[in-house]
Formats: C-alpha cells, structure tokens, sequence
C-alpha cells in the first residue's frame, strides 16, 4: 500500500507534467487512487477530516492543483 509520502511524491511528478489535460487526468487519476488506498469518504466527512488532517490536506492540494 502506498503512504502518504508516496502520494506526495507522485503528485509532485505530476505537477512537472506542461500538458495540463494530461496533467489533469493524472491528478484525478491519483485522487481516486487516494480514495481507495486511505478511504477517503466521497461526501465531505468533518469527523473523519478531523482524523486524518494531512491526507485530506494533500487531496485538496491535487483538487486545487486541476485545472478543469
């Protein structure tokens, strides 16, 4: 299973990536990979971002990081 620091550094990588569709379906590609890996809810969850403060922190870094 991948940590949170391997997460960090694929989203890193990705942000070198110049072709932003690419780019952006690589982050949402990671944002699911996310989801399943440390199960984060798919409806906004105060309690669980409360337990978990730095994956939800990086997922909203890769969410911000798209540019739709």
């Amino acid at each position: 299973m991948k940590t949170l620091a391997n997460f960090r550094k694929d989203f890193e990588e990705i942000l070198e990536d110049l072709n932003t569709n690419r780019r952006d379906v690589r982050l949402a590609n990671l944002m699911s990979e996310m989801e399943g890996a440390i199960r984060i809810p798919l409806l906004q969850n105060l309690e669980w971002e409360a337990q978990h403060p730095e994956e939800i922190k990086l997922y909203r870094e890769i969410s911000n990081a798209r540019v739709l």
